[in-house]
């Protein structure tokens, strides 16, 4: 679909604990593949979660949740899209709760314009009540 320039209007799941019930899009992650040498840009501007559960690997799903998000997964939030920005959902199955990963670029300074360079920022927030009712219900099949 990706190379066909489609994309899914719906969240695609990206998954950590195996197939997941009445999910239409969702991408297995095996524990033990080194995510960082996988070809992310497929989540450019699409609906992303990452689901995971208290047993999961938090160090490791951490990482992953950086790494993807700095790939600009956009989940409608920003229109007209911005690859400067992202946001990725993480869902916890087992507490059927979860948060959100707002991603920031950053950009470099202009010193002749005395405009200071500004880091990259990663800023993780509870999920609203809105979001929590679109994911709740998801969870191993």
């Amino acid at each position: 679909m990706r190379l066909g320039g489609m994309k899914p209007n719906e969240p695609v799941f990206i998954s950590a604990i195996g197939p997941l019930r009445d999910c239409n899009f969702q991408v297995y992650l095996n524990p033990a593949e080194k995510f960082e040498q996988f070809d992310w840009r497929w989540v450019v501007d699409l609906s992303v979660c990452l689901v995971y559960d208290n047993q999961s690997d938090h160090k490791k799903l951490s990482r992953l949740a950086r790494h993807v998000v700095r790939h600009a997964p956009n989940g409608g939030l920003m229109q007209p899209f911005n690859p400067n920005f992202g946001y990725l959902w993480l869902w916890n199955a087992e507490k059927q709760n979860g948060s959100v990963i707002n991603y920031w670029k950053g950009h470099e300074g202009i010193p002749f314009m005395h405009v200071p360079a500004e880091p990259e920022s990663l800023e993780v927030q509870p999920m609203n009540p809105i979001d929590r009712a679109v994911f709740e219900g998801v969870m191993p099949a």
